[in-house]
């Protein structure tokens, strides 16, 4: 990693007042932990710090304190109001506003053979302006789906510092800071706070780094672990990082929803033997007679896979929301299915996970184009 990148991306955070990091919430925790841990460092030197995220943090990960500060979404209470008129590009002609004692009435007039609908139109506040806006593995804004279209405005004006770890990512910060060298975002965040301040990282910043790259590591087991991981979590580990309270989290707790879940899944394996592939999937249905949160998704996964040691890849698919499929594959390293990956826009999360979405789709019609779109993939012929 460039250190002139590291430079000029410790001066845009020194020289900003106001900061709004954002971050695409994936079910490692590298993102989060990464986020949380350059937000508090930031709250050290007196800086505005808001993070804001595409979903809640899971259940998984509640031992982090800082994770309850995590938002989804850029209201405020109090700021300029904002009006969305959803298709409303070639609709509008004008506006004015007109006083009635101490009200004021605002109106958008619609072209000509125009008109708008009730379900068009989203009203909201748009509170602080922010100085700089920092992205964390976020490959393209548009990933962060309704946070980014609802706040266009904040996106487009504000000075970007770009931060990740993908290849895929489109670059479209005032500074990118890409590196495909680094095995977790946390890695990149550690560089970056080590000398951003004259004090070194407290304990609880330790912690949120340390976690971030056991959790995308898969405890340092993932093929993309290099001598930096190990030296990085070295460092932390003599700032007072809490090793013990990160693995008793990500390792050792499991709740009662996750433990009915695996269950559910374990009674719909699917087993193609000849092509060493196990999958299975659990309904909406499963995830509410549970009590299991969307976190819980990745760790059934895990379950399998300590479960089922020989198979080459496992599929996991779970309906999440009704019409909406949140899939997992865990691939074994000597299977190259890049192409596979790619078909199913997947990200690879380490370790040999890959995540994808399925939305608008009934959970029998996904799980079964996906498992047969697998199969085909490991056919004889095909380059694995």
């Amino acid at each position: 990693m460039s250190p002139d990148l590291v430079e000029q991306s410790q001066k845009l955070l020194r020289d900003a007042g106001n900061i709004l990091v954002v971050f695409k919430n994936n079910l490692s925790g590298d993102c989060l932990s990464a986020s949380l841990a350059l937000s508090e460092s930031l709250k050290k030197i007196n800086k505005n710090v808001s993070v804001v995220s595409t979903h809640a943090p899971g259940a998984k990960f509640s031992f982090l304190s800082q994770a309850q500060h995590v938002k989804t979404n850029l209201a405020s209470s109090e700021g300029k109001l904002a009006v969305k008129i959803v298709g409303g590009k070639d609709k509008v002609d004008e506006f004015w506003y007109e006083q009635s004692g101490d009200d004021v009435f605002v109106y958008i007039g619609p072209k000509k053979g125009a008109a708008f609908k009730h379900a068009d139109v989203e009203t909201f506040i748009q509170g602080t302006k922010f100085d700089l806006l920092v992205s964390v593995g976020v490959a393209n804004l548009e990933l962060l789906g309704e946070l980014y279209e609802k706040n266009t405005a904040v996106f487009f004006e504000t000075p970007k510092l770009n931060i990740d770890i993908s290849s895929a990512n489109a670059g479209y910060g005032n500074v990118n800071l890409i590196d495909l060298t680094a095995a977790s975002n946390c890695e990149i965040i550690f560089e970056i706070i080590e000398n951003l301040s004259a004090d070194v990282p407290t304990p609880e910043i330790a912690t949120l780094i340390l976690t971030g790259i056991i959790a995308k590591t898969d405890s340092f087991q993932s093929i993309k672990t290099t001598p930096r991981s190990f030296f990085t979590a070295s460092k932390l580990l003599e700032f007072g990082a809490s090793l013990q309270q990160i693995v008793k989290h990500l390792y050792k707790t499991k709740t009662m929803g996750l433990l009915k879940l695996w269950g559910r899944a374990l009674a719909k394996l699917d087993l193609q033997p000849e092509l060493g592939m196990v999958s299975s999937f659990i309904s909406f249905k499963d995830f509410a007679d549970a009590g299991a949160s969307e976190n819980d998704v990745r760790q059934v996964l895990e379950e399998l896979i300590g479960s089922l040691s020989d198979a080459r890849i496992i599929l996991f698919i779970a309906e999440t929301e009704p019409l909406f499929l949140q899939g997992m594959l865990y691939i074994k390293p000597q299977l190259n299915l890049e192409g596979l990956i790619t078909e199913l826009r997947g990200e690879k999360l380490g370790g040999g996970f890959v995540t994808f979405s399925l939305p608008n789709i009934d959970l029998e019609k996904g799980y079964l184009q996906t498992k047969n779109l697998i199969i085909n993939w490991l056919k004889p012929g095909q380059s694995v």
